[in-house]
Parts: structure tokens; sequence; C-alpha cells
């Protein structure tokens, strides 16, 4: 894999080369990291000196991704911590049961309550919190989309064949050929915009199976802002198919 030196740092990169394209562009990701897209034969040295003009702003990003990354997998669910919904923070408080056999929450009132028996050891406690917030967003962000898609079916006059919320490692939405919708439940840590973003995508592949400018079109009819929503979510997500 090529890479640069940045002050101490060491960027590393991957070329995707595209027919058809004119100009060299970069994508920041979630799971992949740096990923140059340039033309047919355009040349190595080339890349590099664009990595190294833009590196300032490359360094920045992928800083920000470690951060992210550092969140998720430091979270222990202990009293105190926040757990985000909605692009808000919420306080959890934990309370240790000596009645329970396994780990309840509910979220009221602005906090998150979990309750959590007595003999749990850490790792069981992340667990099974870990397992019973992911239900939780998915029971939650079903409810929230069948809202938001009552907006936007009528304004588009398209609506899928199903609805859901799931797991998903490298997208945060998917549309199927027969017009089934899939949504990643974490998508519903992330501000109400980027929900609305990633939902009219979807819906708007009901009507283009691709990415041409139909499509983006139809989006930025709903979504002006839609290019700042996608480059969001590039760089707070997983790797998008967008």
């Amino acid at each position: 894999m090529p890479s640069i030196q940045y002050g101490t740092t060491v960027i590393d990169y991957q070329i995707t080369y595209k027919e058809g394209k004119k100009d060299i562009s970069i994508l920041i990701e979630y799971q992949i990291g740096v990923t140059v897209v340039a033309p047919p034969h355009t040349n190595d040295e080339q890349i590099a000196a664009i990595i190294k003009k833009k590196a300032p702003a490359i360094h920045k990003q992928l800083r920000k991704l470690a951060e992210i990354k550092s969140e998720e997998s430091s979270r222990q669910f202990k009293s105190g911590e926040k757990i985000p919904y909605l692009g808000r923070q919420y306080r959890l408080k934990v309370i240790k049961d000596d009645s329970l056999t396994d780990c309840q929450i509910q979220f009221h009132q602005g906090k998150f309550t979990a309750k959590v028996p007595t003999h749990f050891n850490d790792t069981e406690r992340i667990q099974s919190l870990n397992h019973l917030f992911k239900k939780w967003y998915i029971e939650m962000g079903s409810k929230k989309l069948k809202q938001r898609l009552k907006l936007y079916e009528n304004k588009l006059n398209l609506s899928p064949s199903q609805l859901t919320v799931k797991e998903q490692e490298k997208s945060w939405g998917t549309c199927t050929p027969s017009g089934n919708i899939h949504i990643n439940w974490r998508i519903f840590t992330a501000p109400m915009r980027y929900v609305d973003y990633i939902l009219v995508h979807e819906l708007c592949h009901l009507k283009y199976m691709d990415h041409s400018d139909d499509f983006w079109n139809l989006i930025s009819s709903l979504l002006p802002d839609y290019e700042d929503r996608k480059e969001w979510l590039r760089i707070h997500g997983p790797n998008l198919k967008l």
C-alpha cells in the first residue's frame, strides 16, 4: 500500500482507477481509511503530490475517525457514561439488582437507566448491555423511521415494499431490487438530519437504481444540502456505498 510521511505520521492510502473520471478525488472512510479515486493512467507521482498537498486536511479527518473508534471501543456501560441518540448525549445510570438474572434498560425523561444483576462481572455487563442497546436502537429507530417515511413518501410518491432497521456492517442503508429498504441501526446515534438523508437516499433508489444525475437531482429537490450530509456520514460512519 502506498504512503506518504506527514510530520511524524505515515498516511497510507489505496488507489482506485475509474473509467470516465476526469480528476482525482480523495475519500476518507470509517473502515477503509484513505482511498484515491483517479482517472486511468494517472501516474503514482501525480497521486503522491496531491496526497502531500492535502495531507493536513487528511490528517485532521483521520484523527477524528480515531477518536470515534476509540470512543466506541472503550464503552463500558458505567454510571455517568453518555449514550448517543439522534445526535444528543444522554447519561446512563447503572443500578445493581440482586433479583435479576439478566440486564434491563429503560429510557425515561432524558436518561438511560440500566439494571444489572449483582453477580455480573464487567464482561458480562458490557456484553449484555451492548446487546440490549442494539435492540433498543432497532425498536426506537423503526418507530422514528415510520414517522419520517410518511413525510417523504408523500413528497416523492414512492413507497418501499418493506422498511427495516437492522445490523449492517458496511453501509448506512440499502435498497433491494424488490423495493425493500434496510437501514443501519447505528444511524440513530446521529442527528435527525442524517437519518433523513439516508432514508431519502434509499427512497430515491426505488426510482433510480443507480447514482445518475437524475438520482442526485431527485435527492436535491428535497434536501438541497445533501452533499454536506453525505460527507459527514462518510467521515463518521461505516464504508458507505453512496
